[in-house]
């Protein structure tokens, strides 16, 4: 994930992150969940994340607020984060470790899969979103 600082607090940086859709896969070696139920990967090959807002939380800890899109719709997401630590580097350049923590829930993204065994759902809606990474500095452009 890239950050652009756009002043020396890191509530006026703008994280944002494009990554490949990847197949949620079962136990099964045979099965994988890319069908319009899940992903669907090779529509929509791509998750993006765009933060709105960065605000402190105590020390070391924000909360991230930023725009999600997975299916080709947008949804709002909050996260928890807490920075583990930061330092410049001369040859790779400014870097911030970081891990964030949040839910969504997988109906509000068009996955829709609600097959009951005994009783339960087999797929909660709930999602639980775990995130450990580096930020990297980018320059602002023009």
């Amino acid at each position: 994930m890239r950050f652009i600082r756009t002043s020396p607090t890191a509530r006026r940086s703008r994280p944002r992150s494009t990554r490949r859709a990847f197949a949620l896969t079962t136990s099964s070696a045979t099965r994988t969940c890319v069908s319009s139920n899940f992903l669907e990967i090779d529509k929509y090959p791509t998750i993006t994340f765009k933060s709105t807002k960065i605000e402190p939380a105590g020390a070391d800890l924000y909360t991230l607020t930023g725009d999600l899109t997975i299916k080709g719709t947008t949804q709002p997401v909050t996260l928890k984060v807490v920075k583990y630590g930061e330092f410049n580097d001369p040859n790779m350049g400014h870097r911030i470790g970081y891990a964030a923590e949040g839910q969504l829930n997988r109906r509000d993204f068009g996955m829709k899969f609600d097959v009951m065994l005994d009783g339960k759902f087999i797929v909660s809606n709930e999602i639980q979103i775990n995130i450990e990474g580096e930020l990297i500095e980018s320059k602002p452009t023009e």
